[in-house]
């Protein structure tokens, strides 16, 4: 039994094909991989920027102007100015009722209306869950809110963190 050998070109074109047919697949996976790692990097900051804004509030006499102004500068890729907002909320109990404690300190740069705070639209409890207090305590809940831009999709989803200290 003889083996006849492949000539050089046909080798070659035949890896060429293959190579057109598995490249297009290969890379819409790594754009995807890119852009949902992207995706996962900017929760994860907004979920720091929350803990730090709360802790910071909570903690320290720096006005919670300035602390936004500082967690604001500090979100790198994130471009907050333009896409994103931060509320920092007093709520103390009073009369047997959690009560935001007015002004919200609010930072946001943009007018889009879905980067609203949670608690400030009714929703103390719900922000709340199960933590108690007793009458007359106080707790500070910090917001982010940061609208996602995925770089091959037009969906922008809304990325939103809450911490309560």
């Amino acid at each position: 039994m003889r083996f006849r050998l492949a000539k050089l070109s046909e080798i070659s074109g035949q890896s060429l094909v293959e190579m057109a047919i598995v490249l297009p697949v290969l890379l819409v996976l790594a754009f995807g991989i890119f852009d949902v790692s992207r995706a996962i990097q900017a929760n994860n900051i907004i979920i720091n920027m929350s803990r730090e804004g709360a802790s910071l509030a909570s903690r320290s006499q720096v006005a919670p102007q300035d602390i936004m102004n500082s967690l604001a500068a500090t979100a790198q890729p994130l471009s907050m100015s333009t896409n994103g907002a931060i509320y920092i909320t007093q709520v103390t109990k009073v009369s047997g009722v959690p009560t935001i404690q007015l002004p919200q300190n609010v930072w946001r740069s943009t007018t889009d209306n879905n980067l609203q705070s949670r608690i400030s639209q009714g929703n103390i409890s719900n922000v709340l869950g199960s933590i108690t207090m007793q009458e007359g305590d106080s707790v500070y809940v910090s917001e982010v809110i940061y609208n996602f831009n995925f770089t091959f999709n037009s969906y922008s989803p809304y990325l939103y963190s809450v911490t309560i200290l």
